[in-house]
């Protein structure tokens, strides 16, 4: 298995340095951490537009993926919008994928467990590469991977009380590391 590492940062300086010092394989952005380093860059004083601050990191990421996540929850719009934002932004560098978050079903919204996974495939038909996100189970990492995901971001938390006996404790600390937005490629056997 090789082992892949992508920064998870919008922030035009760590993406270069990260890249100058070889330590990285791929970028991750979030539209919010985007919004937030252009909206940065405005109070500044500096010239910054989401588009252009986008293609500038494609730029300096090229030959490595970048994962641009959607913002939309149900299937319909995360096939839509993901289509939209790799028809813009791909031709810039050639390295986009979209990030899809496999659970996208927040409480009291029933019945979107699966919009991602169903995104996912509709995707991959259309035969642009994908990053899957907010994955908390084996289940759902295994639904990814089944519909062909490029990336699988993991999200595992350390849950006071999960190992409530007290010998286990001792016996097993590593166990209860907190282990958090980790990154695997997924090679699909075809």
């Amino acid at each position: 298995m090789q082992m892949k590492l992508f920064l998870d940062s919008a922030i035009l300086g760590e993406i270069e340095f990260a890249y100058k010092t070889g330590l990285c394989d791929g970028i991750t952005m979030n539209p919010s951490l985007v919004k937030k380093a252009v909206d940065s860059m405005k109070e500044k004083g500096e010239k910054a537009g989401l588009k252009d601050y986008i293609k500038k990191a494609l730029r300096i990421a090229e030959g490595t993926p970048v994962s641009l996540e959607v913002t939309e929850l149900d299937t319909k719009g995360m096939v839509e919008q993901g289509k939209k934002i790799f028809k813009e932004f791909n031709p810039v560098a050639n390295n986009i994928y979209i990030k899809i978050p496999v659970n996208p079903s927040f409480p009291n919204e029933d019945g979107k467990e699966f919009d991602g996974v169903m995104a996912i495939k509709q995707l991959r038909k259309a035969n642009i590469p994908v990053n899957c996100t907010l994955i908390f189970t084996p289940e759902q990492a295994l639904a990814a991977a089944a519909r062909q995901a490029h990336v699988a971001d993991d999200v595992f938390q350390d849950h006071d009380g999960v190992i409530d006996d007290d010998a286990d404790r001792q016996r097993k600390p590593q166990k209860r590391e907190r282990i958090q937005g980790k990154s695997h490629e997924i090679e699909n056997q075809e």
